[in-house]
């Protein structure tokens, strides 16, 4: 689906000045700013972070340790010594002694089997497989919405165009109304009823002037940035053809095998699942 709709966007073609923006370009610019989009993709990232994480625990688990101490001790010693007459004498010391002493130690550890760690491992590739999913169904629904909120401007900007041009001829319909009065062609009604036409088709011009900044919001929001101009699609280069396969239930089925957000919900039920085997 996502190479179908990207092939629609470079189909569709691009047939204003080179200043405005095209379509494809409008969707580079969303999948680089989309807060969605980058959210997915900082979830899918982080799950896959977890799995050298887990994949660590079974591995061997080694420690080091490194001792240093120092002591010191005093002793009195006695020596016996004998004069020049040969008489003995005793003389008294005061000892001190400084040790110092360094230990080291490597251990190293593995568990046998560890049920829990490798049901971990599985579960945080499940996960993974999950986010990976979960991040191209975003992928996928932001084509659809860039397309979307990129169509709601040019058909606003449309409306924009139609209200004003429609608000010319009633404008020179008032004139005509009023100088017709002036030379008493016309009752003093009838500028009312041309002035209230007038009036109401600049309220309509006021709120096609705002549907067109909602719009362009609704755009900036997804792509983070302002698009003054777009460009306007060239549907004579756009071709439709028909489904393949034609039939509903056989799109019902290939939505049930292929759809990613139904997939990532799947994944999603077997992680819970492996979560309470874990517990």
């Amino acid at each position: 689906m996502k190479k179908t709709l990207l092939s629609l966007m470079l189909g569709l073609g691009m047939a204003t000045p080179v200043l405005a923006d095209s379509l494809l370009d409008v969707y580079q610019q969303a999948m680089a700013n989309d807060p969605v989009v980058n959210r997915a993709k900082a979830q899918r990232d982080a799950a896959y972070q977890a799995i050298p994480i887990s994949r660590a625990a079974l591995l061997p688990q080694i420690s080091g340790s490194l001792g240093y101490s120092t002591s010191t001790s005093e002793s009195t010693q006695n020596i016996q010594r004998e004069d020049e007459n040969g008489n003995p004498t005793f003389e008294i010391f005061d000892v001190e002694v400084d040790r110092d002493s360094t230990s080291w130690g490597i251990d190293l550890s593995m568990s046998l089997y560890d049920h829990s760690r490798w049901l971990g491992l599985d579960q945080a590739e499940l996960t993974a497989e999950q986010s990976d999913a979960t991040y191209a169904a975003a992928v996928q629904q932001l084509i659809v919405r860039t397309v979307t909120a990129y169509l709601d401007v040019l058909r606003a900007q449309d409306n924009l165009d139609f209200v004003q041009a429609e608000k010319r001829a009633i404008e020179r319909q008032l004139e005509q109304t009023k100088q017709r009065f002036e030379v008493g062609l016309t009752a003093i009604t009838d500028v009312h009823e041309a002035q209230a036409n007038y009036d109401n088709t600049v309220a309509q011009e006021i709120v096609a002037e705002n549907n067109i900044e909602l719009a362009r919001e609704a755009l900036r929001v997804i792509t983070g940035k302002y698009h003054d101009r777009l460009d306007v699609l060239d549907t004579q280069r756009f071709a439709a053809s028909s489904p393949s396969p034609q039939a509903v239930t056989e799109w019902l089925d290939i939505a049930e095998e292929s759809n990613l957000t139904l997939l990532a919900q799947r994944l999603a039920m077997d992680v819970a699942k492996m979560e309470i085997d874990i517990a």
